[in-house]
């Protein structure tokens, strides 16, 4: 079960606050990593998630935001506590991007776990 998420910026979710609820999308705007805490039966775990833009002259993307639907399904905590949520990164492109040819788009992404007893 995944306690909190919470972005570069300090923004702090609890998915079980949007227990039941099935059209909130939380914005995280500015922010280019996610982390998330949780439990199991027998560990508990820290995952995270980071988009970025390559340091490329030249390169086209550079700024970066966030969001989370926490509960896609609009599931409650009776019966099985776990839900569908879905988190994306993306790049910040105010009014759209049109790319012309010779334009540079270099960018990462990168997940990383750790687990606990």
């Amino acid at each position: 079960m995944i306690e909190t998420l919470t972005s570069a910026n300090g923004i702090v979710v609890s998915p079980a606050d949007y227990a039941g609820q099935t059209d909130d999308l939380v914005p995280f705007p500015a922010a280019s990593k996610l982390g998330l805490t949780g439990v199991t039966p027998l560990v508990s775990f820290v995952y995270g998630h980071e988009a970025g833009a390559l340091p490329v002259a030249g390169n086209r993307l550079d700024q970066f935001d966030a969001f989370v639907l926490p509960n896609i399904e609009g599931r409650t905590a009776s019966g099985s506590t776990d839900w569908p949520a879905k988190a994306y990164i993306s790049a910040n492109l105010d009014g759209g991007l049109t790319l012309q040819d010779g334009d540079i788009l270099q960018f990462f992404n990168r997940h990383v776990i750790s687990v606990t007893d």
